[in-house]
């Protein structure tokens, strides 16, 4: 009985994630990423597309910035927390 109850509960929990993890968020776009870095005072040009077109992962209010992203970003010198909040806006 309580292994039928704690698979019940396991499945539920993972249920529940599933949708949160693989959901991408509504509102965030590449273009975003790039608007906000521009703001920023950085130079918007093909290695900051690049890494701003991989999407954040995740969705509302669990986004997560795609390492790709803060990896491309990191690779030309962008600061780790304009970074973060860039590729959470991708």
């Amino acid at each position: 009985m309580k292994k039928n109850a704690l698979a019940v509960v396991f499945a539920t929990v993972i249920a529940g994630a599933v949708p949160l993890l693989s959901a991408s968020p509504a509102a965030a776009t590449a273009s975003q990423c790039q608007s906000y870095l521009a703001g920023k005072s950085y130079l918007v040009g093909p290695k900051v597309r690049a890494a701003c077109a991989h999407g954040a992962l995740g969705g509302s209010p669990f986004i997560i910035p795609s390492p790709s992203c803060l990896q491309g970003l990191g690779a030309i010198k962008v600061q780790s927390a304009h970074a973060l909040e860039a590729c959470k806006r991708a």
